[in-house]
């Protein structure tokens, strides 16, 4: 995803993506250990707040197509790289 929006937007745009999906990368093995010493209680919580942010993001990404639209910027460009 990383390299589609460079080559869409340029490397400024992707900056946040690069940070999240590509130099955190090893976080993921750690969440998974740490999930896995969780209880169904607590780990019941850990998703509640994976949907909430999981929501908030995808509203955040359609917030941006939808002004992206009003400026004259092609929202599809920005679906195709994403």
């Amino acid at each position: 995803m990383y390299e589609r929006i460079v080559k869409a937007h340029g490397e400024k745009a992707a900056s946040f993506v690069k940070v999240h999906a590509k130099l955190d990368a090893g976080h993921y093995e750690e969440m998974v250990q740490y999930l896995e010493t969780l209880d169904a209680q607590r780990l019941a919580i850990v998703m509640h707040g994976i949907e909430i942010s999981t929501t908030l993001y995808c509203n955040m990404l359609k917030r941006i197509t939808a002004e992206a639209a009003k400026i004259g910027r092609s929202s599809q460009a920005f679906a195709n790289a994403v």
